[in-house]
């Protein structure tokens, strides 16, 4: 999902242009010329606009406050960190604070054209700042402070104050990378490629993501997850929520704005095909067996990924140098669907030994909620169906405890959240929505019986929300298992509807218009004991140390964020499988385990120096200080990210390999046991 824009007028660009000529010798860091917006353009305004006032849960009308909202996000969403702006680039920009209102209704977009090209003008004249402070010579022995907290600073008054800004930034990244054994001349490069990418990633936006930006300020104005999704956005919405697509199954990502193949989906076309390997360049792309290949060096991620998708049973050509031989050659591909395992639920039974007794846990990871398109016809796919099959594998194996791992899990179907409820409650109410008007519905479990009814584990953390909140509290209200984890989970209490806006307006689109689609928050879901999720979350039974447990990520942390209520509870009856006195013994285990274990005394350790970190608003740093620090946390090595086709899988660690999830198995063999007694 996008975040918010603004844009500039003409004169800046050519201003720009002129400023970082060197920088635009290379023609993909050249801008995209930004063509006018079209009638269409206006109209998905408008639209949005009608669907803000009309449907959103708290009938606020696009006015004065909502603009001068708007105008904050969509600066924020260029530079968040008042890098590039000017004070003077601000103040020129206030007269658009209390117009942006009454522009979105007549469906235009001068302000947002004007600030964004002002933000390109900027960048452009920064990055060229970076190549030659990258190269200066820097004292690492001299303290300097860096400010880590964007709402305590103001923009640079001037020049001079931007580029010493500036400098003490390179200089950071400089020393950070020195700390991780690179060499000089290899992290001057590595600076000046990540903001080349930077630079080229901006000079690529083009008018719907501007346009996208801009509108979807005005929806972030209303609350956190009301957004508007323009058609490109709203396709990788609908592959995240079906986890699966239709293309080639590789995860794309870009060094220095040549494609590279990441990494291979198992199953998909390329992985069966055999002629591709994770490193080998893609030069260009063809459409079908005769279309025209277009070279896509210097395009961004997207735009090469667009090209690569398509329908199932089409064919695409790509012509490829070998990351190993450097041979280029072309192959074609028909194009199926994929299904991508990593967004699936997973099991693994790891066995355990404590106190010389030997158990078994089944750990049931849950990365998201999700189901497939049943518009599609064939099976139906979807999160509990993979999760039944998985607690009755675990059944099979006469597993001891079950551990549902919803860290990190954002959230997804609310219909797949109720059911996966009804694999480990018999049957009852799950979850309460309530609308504008106060009028609050019981989402139930109907289905008899549970797939797993004995001892349960369920670890969270501050970035498991909305469906996963839903989960924990049930499994924490109806005393039916142990909540652990972070102090308390994001605390998204907010029910979304993706409207699309062709359907929901046939007086402004054409039955055949793709107009993208609004995300908008209509609903709040409340727990059976009344309590909203609501900016609180669900407060963990058992608290282990962690570094997401951080305000930081919560969503009381939001601009906008809706408030915290209570509604009547409903009419539920507790299993009782846990008790107070059990959680206050479990926790007892847990605090005796930790404090006599010196691996999970030095995780901790480590996690509160980060922790401690994290809060600080400013940091002042040498070589050396830099080097202790690392010493006494850890340090990954800072290497610029790429915008991939899907996300890098991360090599996780086996769970219960770390003393993080060592301690969670320990939990669950603990509670498996009281039940026993």
């Amino acid at each position: 999902m996008s975040t918010d824009p603004t844009i500039r007028r003409r004169v800046a660009c050519v201003l720009s242009l002129v400023v970082s000529l060197s920088l635009y010798a290379d023609t993909s860091l050249r801008p995209v010329e930004l063509v006018p917006p079209t009638e269409t353009d206006s109209r998905i305004a408008k639209g949005v606009v009608r669907l803000l006032e009309g449907a959103h849960l708290g009938r606020h009308k696009v006015d004065e406050t909502m603009s001068r909202r708007m105008h904050r996000l969509f600066l924020d969403s260029w530079d968040p960190g008042k890098r590039f702006y000017l004070q003077s680039d601000i103040d020129e920009f206030a007269k658009y604070e209390t117009e942006h209102a009454a522009a979105i209704r007549q469906g235009k977009f001068d302000a947002a054209y004007e600030m964004f090209r002002r933000f390109r003008d900027r960048l452009s004249e920064r990055v060229k700042w970076v190549n030659e402070l990258s190269s200066a010579a820097h004292d690492f022995s001299k303290p300097e402070s860096l400010s880590l907290d964007p709402k305590s600073i103001n923009y640079a008054k001037n020049e001079d104050e931007a580029r010493e800004r500036w400098r003490v930034q390179v200089k950071y990244e400089l020393a950070v990378l020195r700390v991780n054994g690179v060499k000089d001349s290899e992290g001057q490069e590595r600076i000046r490629k990540r903001y080349r990418n930077l630079l080229r990633y901006m000079a690529q936006v083009d008018k719907e993501e501007l346009i996208e930006r801009y509108i979807d300020a005005l929806t972030s104005s209303y609350d956190p997850h009301t957004s508007y999704m323009s058609p490109r956005s709203l396709d990788q919405f609908n592959i995240d929520i079906r986890s699966s697509l239709e293309g080639v199954g590789a995860l794309l990502g870009q060094d220095d704005g040549v494609t590279i193949i990441r990494e291979i989906v198992p199953g998909g076309v390329i992985a069966r095909d055999g002629r591709l390997k994770v490193g080998d360049k893609i030069l260009a792309v063809g459409e079908g067996e005769n279309g025209e290949m277009v070279d896509i060096e210097g395009l961004r991620i997207s735009q090469v990924v667009r090209l690569v998708r398509g329908k199932a049973g089409t064919k695409v050509r790509l012509e490829v140098e070998s990351g190993s031989t450097k041979e280029r050659f072309v192959v074609t591909l028909t194009r199926a669907r994929i299904e991508l395992e990593d967004r699936k639920a997973k099991g693994d039974v790891i066995e355990i030994e404590t106190h010389g007794k030997k158990s078994k846990v089944g750990v049931l990871t849950l990365p998201s909620f999700y189901a497939s398109d049943p518009r599609e016809g064939g099976e139906r796919r979807g999160a509990t169906v993979d999760c039944r099959r998985i607690l009755g594998d675990f059944r099979r194996q006469n597993v001891d405890a079950v551990v549902l791992d919803l860290r990190n899990n954002g959230g997804g179907l609310l219909n797949e959240a109720v059911q996966i409820c009804g694999l480990f409650i018999d049957s009852g109410p799950v979850v309460q929505v309530k609308d504008f008007q106060g009028n609050v519905r019981v989402h139930r479990d109907t289905s008899l019986g549970t797939a797993w009814d004995g001892p349960l584990v369920v670890v969270v953390n501050k970035l498991s929300a909305s469906a996963s909140e839903i989960v924990a509290g049930v499994i924490q209200d109806y005393r039916r298992g142990i909540v652990i984890g972070d102090s308390s989970t994001h605390g998204k209490g907010s029910v979304q509807q993706i409207l699309e806006l062709a359907e929901q307006m046939p007086q402004l689109f054409t039955s055949d218009t793709n107009a993208g689609a609004l995300k908008i928050t209509l609903q709040m879901f409340y727990r059976v004991n009344g309590d909203s999720t609501q900016l609180r979350g669900v407060r963990s039974d058992i608290v282990l140390p962690s570094a997401t447990d951080r305000e930081q990520f919560s969503e009381a942390r939001m601009d906008f964020a809706l408030p915290f209520d209570r509604i009547p509870p409903a009419n539920y009856v507790p299993v009782d499988q846990v008790s107070d006195e059990l959680i206050a013994r479990l926790k007892q285990q847990s605090e005796t385990r930790r404090q006599s274990n010196p691996d999970f005394q030095r995780y901790a350790q480590k996690i509160a120096k980060r922790l401690e970190i994290a809060e600080r608003k400013t940091l002042t740093f040498t070589e050396e200080s830099l080097r202790q620090q690392k010493k006494e946390i850890g340090t990954e090595d800072d290497d610029e990210a790429n915008e991939n086709e899907l996300p890098q899988r991360k090599k996780e660690e086996k769970f219960g390999s770390e003393p993080y999830t060592r301690e969670v198995l320990s939990l669950a063999v603990d509670l498996s046991r009281e039940r026993v007694k």
